[in-house]
Formats: structure tokens, sequence, C-alpha cells
């Protein structure tokens, strides 16, 4: 493919200006090979080509948010909204999706690989270190590993081990509560949970 750089040149200078309302980009002949990303435990990244954009393509419409059909091979949790019927989150080796009928799928944004999912009794739905109040339209962080890395003692942490959320414990009573089980490297799982809804953390 060709780039062709368009810009209003600097008349008082033998540059051409990086910042102005003239610049376009243009892309000639372009083929474009877009790919996937998942994570697999006890494996690592596992990468596939998803789609390939070729130049007669509305390249816009590729970004935009689209529906899929997931196979029960890469599922690995499924929740459905106490509150809202027919809205269902399932998090898988693609990401995390959300589907209002069970059988078309929309990706949920932020969401790379799966992640455990919870949802308590009014709604509010956690997916890894991620809280949404709002079904799934927004979500905000809730864990700083800040706090929990300093609320577990050295030696039952392994060094610069990856760290992954195994699961998502809310308190049904208490909202502000919530417990989570951590996993380090491959073997150690620490127990931590939060008093206050994630300002700070302490071992279970």
């Amino acid at each position: 493919y060709t780039l062709e750089l368009k810009s209003q040149p600097n008349m008082g200078s033998n540059t051409v200006t990086t910042v102005s309302p003239w610049q376009t980009l243009t892309l000639q002949g372009y083929s474009i090979k877009r790919w996937g990303k998942s994570r697999i435990y006890k494996w690592g990244d596992l990468w596939w080509p998803d789609k390939t954009i070729e130049s007669n393509t509305e390249f816009l419409e590729t970004l935009q948010p689209r529906t899929i059909q997931l196979s029960k091979n890469e599922v690995m949790q499924v929740e459905p909204s106490p509150k809202i019927p027919g809205l269902v989150f399932a998090s898988t080796l693609r990401g995390v999706f959300r589907s209002f009928d069970g059988k078309t799928w929309m990706p949920l944004p932020g969401f790379k690989h799966g992640y455990p999912i919870k949802i308590t009794s009014n709604g509010t739905l956690f997916i890894g270190d991620k809280v949404s109040f709002d079904h799934g339209e927004s979500f905000n962080e809730y864990i700083r590993w800040d706090k929990i890395l300093g609320a577990i003692p050295i030696e039952r942490r392994l060094g610069h081990a990856p760290i992954q959320i195994l699961n998502v414990e809310p308190n049904e009573k208490r909202p502000e509560r919530i417990s989570l089980s951590v996993k380090f490297g491959q073997k150690r799982v620490v127990q931590v949970y939060t008093p206050d809804f994630g300002r700070s953390w302490r071992l279970q």
C-alpha cells in the first residue's frame, strides 16, 4: 500500500507543518489483515486472523462494534442479569461479551481476555478488576493493585510472576466488602478482601 501525506506547507520554513487543518492521510490500494488475540490458561497468547480489510471496503464500518456468535468450546463462564430479562454476559477466550437474546453477542470494550464475572442481586456487575453500575454500559476500576500487593507479605508472593484474578465475591449484605482470589504464577493463590469498595485491601 502507499501512504500519501498532504499538508499545508509552512511558508516561513523549509519544513512541512505537522499540525494543520489541511493535513490528510490517503491509503491507496491497501490490504490490512486484522488479528484477534486471546490468552489461554497455562499456554499464553494466541493470535488468529480475524478479518482482511481490502481497499474496496468501507474502513469505518470495520471499526464499529459488531455482533458475533460464540462457540461452546471458547466460553468459560456465562452469567445472566438478575435485573434485566434476556441480558447475559459471557467470559470467553476472546474477551467478554454481552447479549440481549443469547444468540448474538457484542464485545465489551476493554476486555481482551476472559475474566471472572459476578453480578449481585441489585445488578452491580463485576468483571475482573472493573465494576459497572449500569449493566455493562460503562466500567470503573475498583481494584488498587498497589494496595493489594502492599497487604500481602513478600514471602507469599512470587516476585514478578503473572497475577490473575480467579474469583470475585461481593458481599450481598455489605456491598462495600468484596473478596478476591488472586493467583501468583502457576500455583500460589491468596485470598484478599476490601472493606471499603477498593480503597484498602487486607488478607482474608
